[in-house]
């Protein structure tokens, strides 16, 4: 289990990825994305029954995990990498499918399950080599689809959820998901069917489909306040912190208000004290 968040109360949100089976993410930038992501690097990371596969077209995001032990190979920081990457996890799932073939299982048990994260998915997806953008399409599409009983995930991110990078595909293999701020509400629509992630304002605050429920889940990424994986701040103390400025700001307010209805009761009895007197 990863625990994506907190909700509004402060209970946590978790997930099982190795259930979901595949998770699609997106937010502008300052949305509190990248957050996000490493915050699940972190977590799959501390499983010994999970390896990783970082592809980060941008080159910037990933650095931190450069030597992470979990890593099955160096982050993907370009195009031909990422594909190069694709392709080996794609025949890694046919080599899996073989070997549960010889021994008559359906779905994979006990053995180390892999998650390969990418970042802005955009830039494949939108590359304008048409070859490696159909290629690209094609092996998230086929590893999505089949990944799950080889016990292989992705959780693919991006800050443009349109239609040509979201597409119908990919969207009917990728059930869970997740939107922090999006730029308009056709965003909202692509990544979650519904609008409501275009009036998400806070960084962090995120709205997502989890199954089995149908129901939107809406919580808080966790926010280290150092910008690094592993420190805990929910939105419970977050409140808690909103509500004890209030209550300072209100104390003044308060004091007057006293001191107004001191007044005010004084007069009164002095009206009742005249008005009982006889002529």
């Amino acid at each position: 289990m990863i625990t994506l968040g907190y909700t509004p109360e402060g209970a946590p949100v978790r997930a099982d990825l190795a259930r979901m089976p595949h998770l699609l993410i997106a937010g502008t930038t300052g949305s509190g994305k990248s957050t996000l992501l490493h915050s699940l690097i972190s977590q799959l990371g501390e499983c010994k029954s999970w390896g990783l596969l970082l592809i980060d077209p941008k080159r910037i995001e990933m650095l931190r995990w450069a030597h992470h032990p979990a890593l099955l190979a160096p982050i993907a920081q370009d195009d031909e990498a990422a594909l190069e990457m694709l392709a080996a996890l794609h025949d890694e799932m046919e080599r899996r499918y073989r070997a549960l073939a010889r021994i008559g299982a359906t779905g994979w048990q006990g053995g180390e399950r892999i998650c390969c994260v990418v970042d802005e998915w955009a830039l494949l997806a939108l590359h304008p080599d048409r070859e490696r953008r159909q290629e690209a399409m094609r092996l998230v599409a086929r590893l999505s689809a089949a990944g799950r009983a080889s016990g292989i995930h992705l959780v693919v991110a991006t800050q443009r959820p349109s239609a040509d990078v979201v597409t119908g595909l990919i969207k009917a293999n990728f059930p869970a998901r997740i939107s922090l701020a999006v730029a308009s509400a056709r965003d909202s629509r692509v990544i979650l069917d519904q609008v409501g992630a275009e009036s998400l304002s806070m960084p962090g605050e995120a709205l997502a489909l989890l199954p089995p429920s149908r129901e939107l889940a809406r919580f808080r990424v966790v926010l280290p306040p150092d910008g690094e994986p592993g420190a805990r701040r929910s939105w419970r103390g977050w409140r808690a912190r909103q509500i004890g400025a209030w209550a300072a700001s209100a104390v003044p307010m308060i004091a007057w208000l006293g001191a107004l209805a001191a007044m005010w009761l004084g007069a009164l009895i002095i009206v009742a004290q005249f008005s009982s007197l006889e002529p």
